[in-house]
This record gives structure tokens, C-alpha cells and sequence, in this order.
């Protein structure tokens, strides 16, 4: 179980070498054999053990007679029989570099499948995607795992962002068997995925580096937070402020908050002398929800 959590059977075959000497029931080590996705690997951990054995003088008894197969062989037969979409020939928006294999995701899955309750399962599936880059079509077979629609939704919402061919986001209809379900998946999606507007930037003034560290230290001297913010959103909205994105992205992280940083972004837009830039703003926010509440308000504004 511990073999199959690791992406490749490289880290594997170390891994089973250091385990089998603290195994105690070495007559069933064969079947950590099964843990990996190829035969090379097998037959180099098998050889690391019978030279471990023949050094130690270990007689172990033949292995035993093959019993009868798990009724589920085969990962992939246990999800739904989906029009799945293929990142053979992708040229889309990407959320990560190069999806697993198949092969190494029906490894990795198989502890996501162990788990007893939609929550942990969740748990479970969102570290897998934090930790690996995964296809479309592997997320829509993570979210079949989870029993409650609204559960599948969330989760799919929360892991967009990893996922390699974002473009494919249509198929994933078929994760939701309710409609207000899909059509809610494919707004979000559609805003996560548009475009940022072009605007023409007409530069009226500046505000310099030594202004800024200049705010900052006028910000940092306030004792209270209250005065903080009063400073803060002062030289905000003031009208003799012209801020750039990268500068107002400086006042966003002042906050910890989405609600506070959503508060910031919407009182330095009319003083942003690059607005073509600001929906890239949405990457300073920590919930994705957030994120598609900016995007939102920013549809509005223009």
C-alpha cells in the first residue's frame, strides 16, 4: 500500500529495499511485487531480495499457489463509462505542466478509492492533484469517487486550477447528472477561462519607488489597525494616486483576507493606469471562489 502512494517506480524499488527488512512475514513478499508498473523493477527488487536472503542463509518456503483473482482487476473498470477527453494532440490553456500516466494515476488512485466517506475521499483526491499534474479526464474519474453532486461540484471547482488541459472543461458535463449542476460547472469554468480585456493604457501619471516605500512606512508607523487602513485607503483613493497593477498587487497582500484584498482591488481600479492587466489580479486571491467574485465585479466595471 505504502509502494503505490509514490509517482514513479524508481522511488518505489528504493523504497521496497529499505521496507524488506522490516517486514516480518518475508513468505508474502512476492505480492509487493504487484506494486509496480513495470517487470524491469519487479525482477531488480527481486534480485535485491534473494542476494539479501542468500546472505542472511534465509530458506523461504516456494511462493504460493495464485488464488483467485480481486474481483476488480482492473482500476479503470471501476469508473463510469464516460466520453472521457484526451490530452493526445492538446493545444489549449494549461494548468500545470504534463499530466501522469494512466498507469502511475491507477496506482495513485487506489488509496483515494479506500476511503469511506465523501469527505475523506475529497481530502484524499485533493492532495493527490496538489502534489501531481492530472487530466481532465482524470479529475472527472477523482470527482465519480465523491457521492453528493453538490460534493463533486465543489471538488471540481477546487481543483481546476491543477488540472493540465483546462480547455477539455466540457466534458466534465457528464460528472453532474443534474442539469443546474452542469450548467453551474460550465459558467464557472467559462469565467475562470476568459480572456483578460484589452484596454488601451493611457499613462497620466506615476507613482515611483521611493513614493512607495514612502506609503508603506506611513502604513507600517500606524499603531492601529484602524489607522492602517485609514492611511491605506486614503492614498488609495485619493486623486492624485495612478497605481499599476504590480504596484496595487503590493496593497492586495497587505491583507490576509480575500474579502479585505477584493475591498482593495475594487478602490485602486479607477487609479490603475494599466487596466488591460487588471483580471490578472484574480492570482492573489486564495479561494477560487474569490476569484470567479472578481472576475464578476470586473465584467461589471467594464
Amino acid at each position: 500500500m505504502f509502494a503505490s502512494l509514490f509517482s514513479t517506480d524508481a522511488y518505489r524499488l528504493e523504497y521496497c529495499k529499505l521496507a524488506y527488512t522490516h517486514t516480518f512475514d518475508h513468505q508474502n513478499f512476492y505480492d509487493v511485487y504487484d506494486a509496480f508498473a513495470t517487470f524491469s523493477n519487479a525482477f531488480r527488487l527481486h534480485d535485491y531480495v534473494t542476494s539479501v536472503r542468500e546472505a542472511a542463509n534465509e530458506v523461504l518456503p516456494p511462493p504460493p499457489p495464485p488464488t483467485e483473482p480481486d474481483p476488480v482487476t482492473n482500476v479503470s473498470e471501476s469508473f463510469p463509462d464516460w466520453n472521457y477527453p484526451s490530452v493526445v494532440g492538446y493545444t489549449g490553456i494549461t494548468g500545470c505542466n504534463v499530466p501522469m500516466a494512466d498507469s502511475d494515476f491507477e496506482l495513485l488512485v487506489k488509496p483515494v478509492m479506500d476511503k469511506t466517506s465523501d469527505s475523506e475521499r475529497i481530502t484524499a483526491a485533493k492532495q493527490l492533484v496538489a502534489t501531481h499534474c492530472v487530466s481532465m479526464a482524470q479529475g472527472m474519474k477523482l470527482a465519480s469517487l465523491v457521492q453528493m453532486q453538490s460534493h463533486r461540484l465543489d471538488f471540481m471547482k477546487d481543483i481546476f486550477e491543477g488540472i493540465y488541459d483546462q480547455g477539455n472543461f466540457a466534458f466534465a458535463v457528464e460528472v453532474f447528472s443534474h442539469i443546474p449542476y452542469q450548467n453551474d460547472w460550465l459558467a464557472y469554468a467559462t469565467v475562470m477561462l476568459a480572456p483578460s480585456p484589452v484596454i488601451d493604457p493611457v499613462v497620466t501619471c506615476v507613482v515611483t519607488d521611493a513614493q512607495m516605500d514612502q506609503i508603506k512606512k506611513d502604513i507600517n508607523a500606524q499603531t492601529w489597525n484602524e489607522d492602517k487602513r485609514k492611511v491605506l485607503f486614503g492614498f488609495l483613493n485619493a486623486p492624485t494616486t495612478c497605481l499599476s497593477t504590480t504596484q496595487i498587487v503590493w496593497f492586495m497582500k497587505y491583507y490576509p483576507f480575500d474579502d479585505d484584498r477584493q475591498e482593495v482591488a475594487s478602490a485602486a481600479y479607477d487609479s490603475c493606469t494599466d487596466k488591460h492587466s487588471y483580471a490578472n489580479l484574480k492570482s492573489n486571491f486564495t479561494f477560487s471562489s474569490s476569484k470567479v467574485k472578481f472576475i464578476k465585479w470586473l465584467d461589471a466595471k467594464n
